[in-house]
């Protein structure tokens, strides 16, 4: 069986491949957490001072930063596939939790500094980013193993 991920290997394919996926899912795992904010939880999201949010959205920009997002995650879970504890889903769980936490933890706690956002808000926001970068991890850790199977039976 060949080793397929070898240290400092960087695969163009599945960095590429795999952000688009990451980047789709990132796009429709927000348009969820929109929806459940809104029409679920009834979330104050607009209570808080309103001149810190934008008036109108552009969905062109959200997309593009998704996907470039999702190109990313994949570039570094493909870079730090040696290091992540674990095979398979667990490796992907593993590096789901470590974004969560440099990703979404560090800006709450930065957010609750600076800004007047209510904290019922950032503990929905703090729970979603975790739900988006456990689906996210899972997600890549299956992939890589399909790959690694993949590029295993070529042999």
């Amino acid at each position: 069986m060949k080793k397929v991920f070898n240290k400092g290997e960087i695969s163009v394919r599945r960095i590429i491949v795999g952000g688009i996926f990451i980047g789709l899912l990132l796009i429709v795992l927000g348009v969820v957490s929109g929806f459940f904010s809104v029409n679920v939880f009834k979330m104050p999201m607009f209570v808080s001072d309103s001149t810190l949010w934008r008036q109108e959205f552009n969905p062109y920009l959200s997309v593009s930063l998704d996907i470039i997002y999702g190109i990313i995650l994949a570039g570094l879970f493909n870079l730090l596939y040696m290091s992540i504890p674990g095979e398979g889903i667990m490796k992907g769980i593993a590096f789901g939790l470590i974004i969560w936490f440099f990703k979404t933890v560090m800006a709450m706690g930065s957010i609750r500094v600076m800004f007047n956002v209510s904290d019922k808000v950032l503990i929905y926001w703090t729970f979603c980013g975790l739900l988006e970068m456990l689906v996210i991890g899972t997600v890549l850790g299956i992939f890589y193993k399909m790959e690694y199977e993949e590029e295993s039976e070529e042999e």
